[in-house]
């Protein structure tokens, strides 16, 4: 039974997008990780720029569920 070019071409990007997705998440278990690491880090120290700390790593987790998102629908 010959293997058609097309299959094989599709099954390497199916390949290739569970692998993204795969990666995608373990960033987004980072950034999460990330989230609580500023809080944890904003409650022990007096830092001035807590505040901004806390939006920057907040948008950051944010931006890799999105990323993620856009991953897994496309």
């Amino acid at each position: 039974m010959p293997i058609d070019p097309g299959q094989l071409r599709e099954s390497g990007f199916f390949l290739l997008k569970i692998g993204s997705i795969v990666l995608l998440t373990l960033y987004f278990v980072f950034a999460y990780i990330i989230v609580k690491q500023v809080n944890l880090m904003t409650r022990t120290l007096d830092v001035a720029l807590k505040k901004h700390l806390k939006i920057f790593a907040y948008i950051h987790l944010a931006y890799s569920l999105l990323v993620l998102m856009y991953a897994i629908i496309m």
